[in-house]
């Protein structure tokens, strides 16, 4: 696991990045486990995965969509990311009670910054190298278009931040 230190020109700092990160594994932790579709270390390593993509400043957006055996969507969040959420509330993770789904797909796809897409294919290469990243481009649409979105809650640290968005059928 890499860890990352230092200040950002706002008011937050690497700890409160990983702080609002938490936030969003407590989440994706309880998800994972309402639906049977990841186990502990799948979700401990892809937290770990997103916390260097966002000390990086390449983190934009975080999509957890859950499909049934057919590939239709059932139910998605949406966390989008903010480096200017010093007026924000924190608030305590939930609202994860997602249907068990056992012969369903969990996507989780993180959306990158245009600092990362202008960075070029090698860099992005040694980057994935230095930090044991494994994580390759998606092209699937995150939309939701079938599900009705709503804001559900948002997490804050220091001017750092992400506000979760639910997905669901109507």
């Amino acid at each position: 696991m890499s860890t990352a230190t230092g200040t950002y020109e706002g008011t937050y700092t690497v700890a409160d990045i990983n702080r609002v990160v938490d936030r969003f594994a407590a989440d994706y932790g309880m998800i994972a486990e309402a639906t049977g579709l990841r186990t502990r270390q799948e979700i401990d390593k892809h937290v770990s995965d997103i916390k260097i993509y966002a000390a990086a400043k390449y983190l934009v957006e975080i999509d957890v969509t859950l499909f049934d055996k057919s590939g239709k969507e059932i139910q998605a969040a949406k966390y989008k990311v903010s480096d200017a959420a010093s007026g924000w509330t924190n608030q305590q993770p939930g609202n994860n009670m997602w249907p068990r789904t056992p012969d369903g797909h969990l996507l989780l796809t993180l959306k990158l910054s245009d600092k990362w897409v202008s960075m070029g294919q090698e860099a992005r290469e040694e980057f994935h190298r230095e930090n044991g990243l494994n994580w390759s481009p998606c092209s699937r649409n995150l939309t939701h278009q079938t599900l009705t979105g709503q804001l559900d809650r948002r997490y804050v640290s220091n001017g750092y931040g992400m506000e979760k968005l639910i997905f669901k059928a109507v």
